[in-house]
């Protein structure tokens, strides 16, 4: 029993010691960080296009994951932040839209739209 007591012990001692010095996801969202955001992305008129859909989304600030302006505004954020921004065409897909996959004669997002996106910053990985 005394061995049991002392692994448990050692177990969360070094559980303790390791929440201590994890500080990766502290701090603001930096270029070249991963972050995982909570997000739903909407038209000007409030019609909603896309969702994470409480599956949070993954991507390193800078990489050329994410649209211009939606890469730019997690920059400077924190763990927990949410905010809501309006992404210009140039910031978003611009003159090209971004087509349907299954029918290249519609859009998902059409030429020259403004997007609207509310974003929660909801993981960071220091680089």
């Amino acid at each position: 029993m005394k061995k049991l007591v002392l692994a448990i012990g050692l177990l969360l001692g070094m559980m303790m010691i390791f929440t201590a010095c994890n500080d990766d996801n502290t701090g603001v969202v930096e270029t070249g960080d991963t972050v995982s955001v909570e997000y739903t992305g909407m038209f000007e008129d409030g019609e909603v296009f896309d969702s994470s859909s409480g599956q949070p989304l993954p991507f390193q600030v800078g990489a050329g994951m994410m649209i211009p302006g939606f890469d730019s505004a997690v920059v400077g954020m924190e763990l927990g932040e949410s905010k809501t921004v309006t992404l210009s065409p140039d910031q978003a897909y611009g003159e090209a839209g971004f087509p349907n996959p299954m029918n290249p004669d519609e859009y998902l997002i059409p030429p020259n739209a403004t997007l609207i996106f509310e974003i929660e910053i909801v993981d960071i990985v220091k680089q």
